[in-house]
């Protein structure tokens, strides 16, 4: 299995994990990483003879833009070697698989299938010539294959407190992201199930360390009998929910796959939001001035369930403090 880069959400875990006096073995084996990995990072990315999550993600990524870009098939050796099967009338998945024979011991020599056609598209018409080769005359890149990412420790919401569904108590929350034209930016919707408060947190990217951020930094007002459940998608921007449980104390819980039903008070939630920022906004253009006001005119709708109260009077009645 090749390396993968650690990323945001790792470090995040790797600080707490350090702080508690754990070593590189022992913070491997929870991340599922080599004690190599982790030993190394902890070496290469302190600052000041400490460790920071935040300033070794800003220490990696200044390395990674400053270290040139190598294609693969830049190299003369695998280039020839795709050319040589192309011109053998070999599929791009069967130059693929030879190639992996060849070079078994090898492994910075294997390519993908998709990396030919990236190559013969960014080839243009240098590369047109190579069309004669393919099946149908032509190269059909098939897109980018989504990998679904495991969430690690992932708790079912099969194991969820079954009181959570009656809305009898207070405290059990619903999350969930809306994503802008082209990924332009994202919202971060949460929703109080007994009393429909609905908060909602701009954010520039989905990475699971902001979105913690985002969440911890809204819930936080809230005392603990508020901060009970919080039952989430299978996003990868809820990846990091170890350590909302952690700063937190709030159990997460994970919906079932394509059961979007498990979250419908979300879910309605969202299609509000919907109606104020449509399928198509540039989300990165909102203001947040602009959704905070949606939030507050969401908050202050009055709700058939809580007696046509509104949700911030619910609150109020409730003696808890708001961050409005």
């Amino acid at each position: 299995m090749s390396y993968q880069q650690l990323n945001e959400t790792e470090r995040e875990r790797i600080y707490e994990l350090h702080l508690t006096g754990l070593g590189p073995t022992a913070i491997g084996r929870q991340l599922g990483r080599d004690k190599s990995t982790i030993s190394r990072e902890l070496r290469r990315n302190r600052s000041h003879g400490r460790y920071s999550a935040q300033r070794a993600q800003e220490m990696a990524q200044r390395r990674r833009a400053g270290r040139p870009v190598v294609r693969k098939l830049d190299r003369p050796e695998i280039q020839q070697a795709v050319r040589a099967g192309l011109i053998q009338h070999w599929s791009p998945e069967q130059i693929v698989q030879r190639l992996r024979l060849e070079a078994e011991r090898t492994p910075e020599h294997w390519v993908s299938r998709q990396g030919i056609y990236r190559w013969l598209e960014r080839g243009g018409r240098q590369f047109a010539h190579f069309r004669r080769y393919l099946r149908h005359g032509h190269y059909r890149p098939r897109g980018r294959i989504k990998r679904r990412i495991a969430i690690p420790n992932r708790v079912s919401i099969t194991t969820r407190p079954p009181e959570v569904a009656t809305r009898e108590r207070s405290g059990d929350w619903e999350g969930d992201t809306i994503v802008g034209a082209g990924q332009s930016g994202y919202l971060v919707t949460l929703v109080e199930r007994q009393s429909g408060l609905v908060l909602i947190i701009k954010t520039d990217t989905k990475q699971a360390a902001v979105v913690n951020r985002a969440i911890q930094r809204r819930l936080s007002v809230y005392s603990p009998e508020w901060r009970r459940t919080l039952t989430v998608d299978n996003g990868t921007e809820f990846a990091g929910h170890e350590v909302l449980t952690c700063r937190l104390g709030l159990p997460v819980y994970f919906a079932n796959p394509y059961a979007s039903y498990e979250r419908g008070c979300n879910e309605n939630c969202n299609g509000l939001i919907r109606q104020f920022f449509p399928k198509g906004t540039d989300i990165k253009q909102v203001s947040h001035a602009a959704v905070a006001n949606v939030e507050q005119t969401l908050n202050n709708r009055p709700r058939k369930r809580l007696d046509y109260l509104t949700p911030y009077e619910f609150f109020k009645y409730s003696n808890v403090a708001l961050e409005l």
